[in-house]
């Protein structure tokens, strides 16, 4: 998907991080406004969720360049920080507003978070990206997973979103 488009260049190992380094963050953003649909918003706590998402897909970029471990486990702790403010405050928030928008939320919650675990995983696994891990995935597999994953997370998000919103304002 984006290798075509920066194939040759000095770019082209960077394609997904520079996706990443936009698409997640409002992907966070989706979410956290689903938590607060029909509330004042937090932009704080939008702010720190954004904020922590980019410096996760930062580290994946030090480590994947360097070679630095401690950069891919610093990633998985902010990744942890990700997950105290999706699962805490935010699901709390919407709790607060109704049990309609609650169960919406925790769904969104549950199916972005399996994603996000997994784009780690995927990158700990494979043998191009992170050679000092156990090498299962190659060139092809890293990459037909890096197409599938922005899939799920993007377009099969977004619309499960907006249907779950939909849902969710027709019984509130």
């Amino acid at each position: 998907m984006y290798l075509n488009f920066l194939n040759g260049t000095a770019l082209s190992d960077f394609g997904w991080y520079m996706d990443w380094m936009i698409s997640t963050p409002l992907i966070l953003l989706a979410l956290g406004l689903t938590a607060m649909h029909g509330r004042e918003t937090r932009w704080d706590l939008l702010g720190a969720l954004m904020g922590l998402q980019f410096m996760l897909v930062i580290t994946g970029i030090i480590s994947q360049e360097s070679g630095m471990t401690y950069a891919y486990w610093i990633g998985n702790a902010l990744l942890l920080g990700v997950f105290y403010l999706v699962w805490g405050p935010l699901r709390e928030m919407a709790k607060e507003t109704s049990d309609v928008l609650a169960r919406s939320y925790t769904t969104l919650s549950a199916y972005i978070s399996v994603f996000f675990v997994l784009y780690p995983t995927v990158w700990y696994l494979s043998e191009t990206i992170y050679p000092a891990g156990p090498g299962i995935f190659g060139a092809f597999e890293t990459s037909v997973a890096f197409v599938i994953l922005p899939f799920f997370c993007k377009q099969a998000y977004g619309f499960l979103d907006m249907y779950l919103i939909h849902e969710a304002e027709e019984q509130m």
